[in-house]
């Protein structure tokens, strides 16, 4: 969607004459959807399943994305992109959650840094691939079914979260997940893993703690204040050097790629 007067490029700005406050207004819809997804999608992977919200939006986005490629007019895209932003909010989340509840805590931050790593590098690729496909609606089209192997990946490798499958009570299923779990990665006694709980107990998991409740905790507080600045830091750097690729001059795409 980035304007250029390469005669070789067809971006949406050129084919539709679009104002830099439509394209800015279609930026700001996209994270509002964005802001929406992480507050409704997230409680909703509380409830479902964290890998069935996934595969779900997963699987909407991409088809979103395709359908975007054919647009028949602006509004219609500025929908789209506040659905395609809806469905990503509460996605990339989701995700993070999933890939926390698979490890113990001393490798948090090693998954957090793996998928945020993921996730720029995507970016820089799609940066790239802009230089040779010069058409936005081709370009969509692309990377919009180059998603589909990570959504098979996810559906016949990636398992439920053991975590969530014990606080619902589903101690079975959470036992067969850890079972291989552990004869994959070499464990002797992988046999041994049985009738798994939160508690120690052979009970659902009743009690639920919000929020409110970890805020009243010193320690939960100053945690949570320390990630909101630093998630803030480094979303803001994020997206100003994503947005702000245009103004640094040459070629739009090698900026954002590097």
């Amino acid at each position: 969607a980035f304007h250029t007067y390469d005669h070789h490029v067809m971006s949406i700005r050129m084919e539709y004459n679009l104002s830099k406050h439509f394209l800015e207004t279609t930026k700001s819809i996209f994270w509002l959807g964005v802001l929406l997804g992480n507050l409704i999608l997230c409680n909703l992977a509380d409830k479902y399943g964290r890998r069935k919200l996934i595969l779900n939006c997963f699987m909407i986005n991409i088809l979103t994305s395709y359908a975007t490629a054919y647009v028949p007019n602006k509004e219609l895209y500025m929908f789209l992109r506040f659905i395609c932003g809806f469905l990503q909010g509460g996605t990339f989340i989701t995700m993070f959650t999933l890939a926390s509840e698979w490890f113990g805590k001393q490798y948090w931050p090693l998954i957090s840094a793996y998928l945020t790593f993921v996730s720029g590098f995507s970016k820089s690729l799609i940066a790239l691939l802009g230089i040779n496909v010069r058409n936005w609606r081709s370009l969509l089209k692309i990377t919009s079914l180059g998603s589909l192997p990570i959504w098979f990946i996810i559906l016949f490798i990636i398992p439920e979260s053991p975590r969530w499958l014990l606080t619902v009570g589903r101690q079975g299923e959470a036992s067969e997940i850890l079972r291989k779990m552990a004869r994959l990665n070499g464990r002797k006694r992988w046999q041994e893993i049985q009738n798994v709980t939160m508690d120690g107990g052979d009970k659902q998991v009743t009690s639920r703690e919000t929020v409110s409740d970890g805020l009243k905790l010193k320690s939960y507080f100053c945690r949570l204040r320390n990630l909101i600045i630093i998630w803030f830091t480094c979303g803001l750097t994020d997206y100003y050097i994503i947005y702000g690729a245009a103004r640094l001059g040459g070629n739009i795409y090698q900026n954002l790629g590097m």
